[in-house]
C-alpha cells in the first residue's frame, strides 16, 4: 500500500481537534514523508489577496472599446495613477 492509500484508510481528522494543518502535516511527516511535504508545499501557497483581485478588475476596466489597442504599459501607468489619486499621493 502506498502513502497515499494509506492516508485514505485512516479514519477523517476531526475538525474541531486540528487547528493547524502546518504542525499536524509536520507530525505526520515520518509517516507519510511524500505525501507530507505536498501537502506542505500546498498549505506554503500564500491565498489571493482582494487587492490583486481589485487591481486585475480595475484593469479591464480600463480597456473598453475606445481603448482596446492600449499597450501594456499604459495600462499599468493608468492603474497606478487612478490608485495613487484614490490614495492622495
Amino acid at each position: 500500500m502506498d502513502e497515499y492509500d494509506e492516508y485514505l484508510s485512516t479514519a477523517p481528522l476531526d475538525a474541531g481537534t486540528v487547528t493547524n494543518l502546518v504542525i499536524w502535516w509536520g507530525h505526520h511527516s515520518g509517516q507519510w514523508p511524500n505525501l507530507s511535504r505536498l501537502a506542505l508545499d500546498a498549505l506554503s501557497i500564500p491565498a489571493m489577496s482582494a487587492e490583486c483581485e481589485r487591481c486585475f478588475s480595475d484593469a479591464g476596466r480600463t480597456i473598453t472599446d475606445e481603448r482596446a489597442s492600449l499597450e501594456p504599459d499604459a495600462i499599468e501607468a493608468c492603474s497606478c495613477v487612478k490608485n495613487w489619486l484614490n490614495k492622495k499621493l
